[in-house]
């Protein structure tokens, strides 16, 4: 599973994140904005999986909450 993280407020870096591993695939984020991306996603991997399946399924993914 992978899934394209653009942190947000702005698109200057990008990543593909593994979602199971939270494992950056390809790309670079700085070490700050990685260490928020994966907490956010570590909050939010249950929702994360669930959204991926829907998106296979061709179906809207469900909003999931920023980090704040």
């Amino acid at each position: 599973m992978r899934s394209d993280i653009l942190p947000q407020g702005g698109n200057e870096h990008k990543a593909i994140v593994d979602i199971k591993t939270l494992g950056i695939i390809d790309g670079h984020l700085p070490p700050k904005v990685r260490s928020l991306v994966i907490e956010w996603a570590s909050i939010h991997k249950e929702e994360l999986e669930n959204d991926w399946n829907l998106l296979v399924q061709h179906k809207p993914p469900l909003k999931i909450t920023p980090l704040e």
